[in-house]
Protein backbone atom coordinates (compact mmCIF):
# COMPACT_ATOMS: atom_id res chain seq x y z
CA UNK A 1 0.00 0.00 0.00
CA UNK A 2 2.86 2.66 0.46
CA UNK A 3 4.05 1.95 -2.93
CA UNK A 4 0.82 2.94 -4.30
CA UNK A 5 0.43 5.93 -2.15
CA UNK A 6 3.39 6.86 -3.43
CA UNK A 7 3.21 6.63 -7.14
CA UNK A 8 -0.13 9.09 -6.48
CA UNK A 9 2.07 11.42 -5.29
CA UNK A 10 4.10 11.29 -8.45
CA UNK A 11 1.72 10.88 -10.45
CA UNK A 12 -0.55 13.80 -9.25
CA UNK A 13 2.34 16.02 -8.81
CA UNK A 14 3.47 15.43 -12.38
CA UNK A 15 0.07 16.38 -13.40
CA UNK A 16 -0.32 20.06 -11.35
CA UNK A 17 -2.93 17.71 -8.81
CA UNK A 18 -2.77 21.11 -6.85
CA UNK A 19 -4.25 20.49 -3.16
CA UNK A 20 -7.36 18.39 -4.29
CA UNK A 21 -5.58 15.03 -3.30
CA UNK A 22 -5.47 14.86 0.63
CA UNK A 23 -2.51 12.28 0.23
CA UNK A 24 -0.33 14.99 -0.38
CA UNK A 25 -0.30 15.68 2.99
CA UNK A 26 0.93 12.28 4.28
CA UNK A 27 5.03 11.33 3.81
CA UNK A 28 6.37 7.76 2.56
CA UNK A 29 9.15 6.30 3.44
CA UNK A 30 12.47 8.38 3.38
CA UNK A 31 10.27 10.72 1.03
CA UNK A 32 8.87 13.63 2.67
CA UNK A 33 6.14 16.04 0.84
CA UNK A 34 5.68 19.42 1.21
CA UNK A 35 1.85 20.22 -0.22
CA UNK A 36 2.10 23.95 0.17
CA UNK A 37 3.85 24.62 -2.96
CA UNK A 38 1.13 22.67 -4.69
CA UNK A 39 -1.65 24.84 -2.48
CA UNK A 40 -0.03 27.84 -3.20
CA UNK A 41 -0.28 27.52 -6.94
CA UNK A 42 -4.15 26.55 -6.61
CA UNK A 43 -4.81 29.72 -4.88
CA UNK A 44 -2.58 31.21 -7.51
CA UNK A 45 -4.86 30.22 -10.52
CA UNK A 46 -7.70 30.78 -8.96
CA UNK A 47 -6.91 34.24 -8.82
CA UNK A 48 -5.86 34.59 -11.96
CA UNK A 49 -9.11 32.88 -13.25
CA UNK A 50 -11.27 34.92 -11.33
CA UNK A 51 -9.53 38.35 -12.92
CA UNK A 52 -9.90 36.71 -16.14
CA UNK A 53 -5.99 36.43 -16.95
CA UNK A 54 -5.96 33.12 -18.32
CA UNK A 55 -7.25 31.14 -21.16
CA UNK A 56 -6.98 27.70 -20.72
CA UNK A 57 -7.71 26.75 -24.44
CA UNK A 58 -4.24 28.65 -25.48
CA UNK A 59 -1.78 26.35 -27.06
CA UNK A 60 1.90 26.21 -25.57
CA UNK A 61 5.20 23.98 -25.20
CA UNK A 62 7.53 24.35 -22.27
CA UNK A 63 10.84 22.06 -21.26
CA UNK A 64 12.48 21.85 -18.76
CA UNK A 65 15.76 20.48 -18.16
CA UNK A 66 16.81 20.05 -14.44
CA UNK A 67 19.17 17.85 -11.75
CA UNK A 68 17.28 16.25 -8.64
CA UNK A 69 18.91 17.00 -5.31
CA UNK A 70 18.79 14.17 -2.94
CA UNK A 71 15.63 15.64 -1.32
CA UNK A 72 13.79 15.08 -5.11
CA UNK A 73 13.47 19.08 -5.74
CA UNK A 74 14.63 20.20 -8.67
CA UNK A 75 18.33 21.94 -8.40
CA UNK A 76 17.83 26.19 -8.97
CA UNK A 77 21.36 26.24 -9.78
CA UNK A 78 21.23 23.50 -12.78
CA UNK A 79 17.55 23.92 -14.03
CA UNK A 80 16.64 25.60 -17.23
CA UNK A 81 14.07 25.79 -19.30
CA UNK A 82 15.51 25.18 -22.70
CA UNK A 83 12.18 26.04 -24.66
CA UNK A 84 8.85 27.95 -24.45
CA UNK A 85 6.64 28.90 -26.98
CA UNK A 86 2.84 29.75 -26.94
CA UNK A 87 0.12 32.34 -25.51
CA UNK A 88 2.52 34.07 -22.86
CA UNK A 89 0.41 33.79 -20.02
CA UNK A 90 -0.39 29.98 -19.93
CA UNK A 91 3.65 29.99 -20.60
CA UNK A 92 4.03 31.54 -16.84
CA UNK A 93 1.41 29.07 -15.41
CA UNK A 94 3.12 26.20 -16.44
CA UNK A 95 6.56 27.16 -15.09
CA UNK A 96 4.96 28.02 -11.65
CA UNK A 97 3.39 24.78 -12.12
CA UNK A 98 7.04 23.06 -12.61
CA UNK A 99 8.40 25.19 -9.88
CA UNK A 100 5.76 24.22 -7.20
CA UNK A 101 6.32 20.56 -8.48
CA UNK A 102 10.24 20.68 -7.95
CA UNK A 103 9.76 22.77 -4.72
CA UNK A 104 6.86 19.84 -3.09
CA UNK A 105 9.68 17.11 -3.21
CA UNK A 106 7.09 14.81 -4.87
CA UNK A 107 10.05 13.66 -7.27
CA UNK A 108 11.89 12.05 -4.50
CA UNK A 109 10.90 8.80 -5.49
CA UNK A 110 12.58 9.42 -8.96
CA UNK A 111 15.33 10.33 -7.20
CA UNK A 112 15.62 7.40 -4.52
CA UNK A 113 15.48 5.05 -7.41
CA UNK A 114 18.90 6.61 -9.03
CA UNK A 115 17.23 9.21 -11.12
CA UNK A 116 19.38 12.54 -10.91
CA UNK A 117 18.51 14.47 -13.99
CA UNK A 118 15.06 15.39 -15.26
CA UNK A 119 13.49 16.70 -19.11
CA UNK A 120 9.80 17.68 -18.40
CA UNK A 121 8.03 18.47 -21.66
CA UNK A 122 4.47 20.05 -21.05
CA UNK A 123 2.54 20.70 -24.38
CA UNK A 124 -0.71 21.60 -25.18
CA UNK A 125 -1.61 21.53 -28.43
CA UNK A 126 -5.71 22.39 -28.74
CA UNK A 127 -6.74 18.91 -29.35
CA UNK A 128 -4.85 17.26 -26.18
CA UNK A 129 -2.37 18.02 -22.92
CA UNK A 130 0.48 15.93 -22.97
CA UNK A 131 3.33 15.80 -20.40
CA UNK A 132 6.63 13.77 -21.35
CA UNK A 133 8.85 13.14 -18.16
CA UNK A 134 12.22 11.76 -19.14
CA UNK A 135 14.46 10.57 -16.40
CA UNK A 136 18.55 9.14 -17.03
CA UNK A 137 19.00 6.24 -14.38
CA UNK A 138 22.39 4.98 -14.36
CA UNK A 139 22.24 2.22 -16.73
CA UNK A 140 19.98 0.78 -19.35
CA UNK A 141 18.95 -2.25 -16.71
CA UNK A 142 18.02 -0.02 -14.38
CA UNK A 143 15.73 1.80 -16.66
CA UNK A 144 14.29 -1.31 -17.79
CA UNK A 145 13.41 -2.34 -13.98
CA UNK A 146 12.12 1.41 -13.12
CA UNK A 147 10.09 1.13 -15.80
CA UNK A 148 8.31 -2.09 -15.58
CA UNK A 149 8.17 -0.78 -11.49
CA UNK A 150 6.15 2.37 -12.69
CA UNK A 151 4.07 -0.03 -15.25
CA UNK A 152 3.21 -2.17 -12.37
CA UNK A 153 2.25 0.78 -10.08
CA UNK A 154 -0.23 2.11 -12.68
CA UNK A 155 -1.70 -1.07 -13.36
CA UNK A 156 -2.03 -2.04 -9.82
CA UNK A 157 -3.70 1.72 -8.29
CA UNK A 158 -6.38 0.38 -11.31
CA UNK A 159 -7.00 -3.14 -9.72
CA UNK A 160 -7.12 -1.78 -6.15
CA UNK A 161 -9.60 0.74 -6.86
CA UNK A 162 -11.95 -1.98 -8.89
CA UNK A 163 -11.66 -4.56 -6.11
CA UNK A 164 -12.47 -1.78 -3.40
CA UNK A 165 -8.83 -2.09 -1.70
CA UNK A 166 -8.07 1.36 -2.07
CA UNK A 167 -10.58 3.31 -3.78
CA UNK A 168 -9.63 6.75 -5.95
CA UNK A 169 -12.13 9.61 -6.73
CA UNK A 170 -12.89 10.96 -10.13
CA UNK A 171 -10.39 12.80 -10.32
CA UNK A 172 -7.67 10.31 -9.43
CA UNK A 173 -9.27 7.65 -12.02
CA UNK A 174 -8.91 10.32 -14.85
CA UNK A 175 -5.07 11.12 -13.86
CA UNK A 176 -4.41 7.63 -14.15
CA UNK A 177 -5.89 7.08 -17.05
CA UNK A 178 -3.99 9.23 -18.62
CA UNK A 179 -0.82 7.60 -17.87
CA UNK A 180 1.00 5.74 -21.41
CA UNK A 181 2.92 2.37 -20.63
CA UNK A 182 6.21 4.06 -19.02
CA UNK A 183 9.08 2.85 -21.54
CA UNK A 184 12.68 2.18 -21.02
CA UNK A 185 14.59 4.22 -24.26
CA UNK A 186 18.69 3.59 -22.95
CA UNK A 187 19.03 4.55 -19.39
CA UNK A 188 16.51 6.74 -20.10
CA UNK A 189 12.37 6.10 -18.25
CA UNK A 190 10.14 7.53 -20.07
CA UNK A 191 6.59 8.38 -18.47
CA UNK A 192 4.28 9.96 -21.01
CA UNK A 193 0.93 11.46 -20.05
CA UNK A 194 -1.85 12.59 -22.47
CA UNK A 195 -5.16 13.75 -21.84
CA UNK A 196 -7.98 15.45 -24.54
CA UNK A 197 -7.51 19.36 -23.91
CA UNK A 198 -11.19 19.79 -22.42
CA UNK A 199 -11.07 16.82 -20.38
CA UNK A 200 -7.79 17.82 -18.15
CA UNK A 201 -9.26 21.84 -18.30
CA UNK A 202 -12.53 20.37 -17.05
CA UNK A 203 -9.97 18.31 -14.10
CA UNK A 204 -7.70 21.39 -12.72
CA UNK A 205 -10.82 23.78 -12.52
CA UNK A 206 -12.74 21.12 -10.49
CA UNK A 207 -9.33 20.66 -8.25
CA UNK A 208 -9.35 24.64 -7.90
CA UNK A 209 -9.64 25.41 -4.00
CA UNK A 210 -13.07 26.30 -2.80
CA UNK A 211 -14.17 29.67 -2.00
CA UNK A 212 -15.37 30.54 1.51
CA UNK A 213 -18.39 32.56 1.55
CA UNK A 214 -17.74 32.71 5.46
CA UNK A 215 -13.88 34.64 5.22
CA UNK A 216 -13.68 37.91 5.55
CA UNK A 217 -11.59 40.35 3.24
CA UNK A 218 -8.40 40.39 5.96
Amino acid sequence: MRKSKTIIFLLCGIVFGLAAFPVFAQETKNISINPQPLRNLGKELKEKIERGEIDFDKPFKVVLETVLTKDGKFDREKSKFTLTEGDAQMIDIVKSGIGAIGDSGIFGYLRNSGAEQIKLTVVQDGETFSILVESEQKDESKANTMASVFNTLIRALKLFDENGTQKLDENAKILISGFQTPIANGKNVILNFVLPQQTFKDLILRSLPKTNNNQSGE
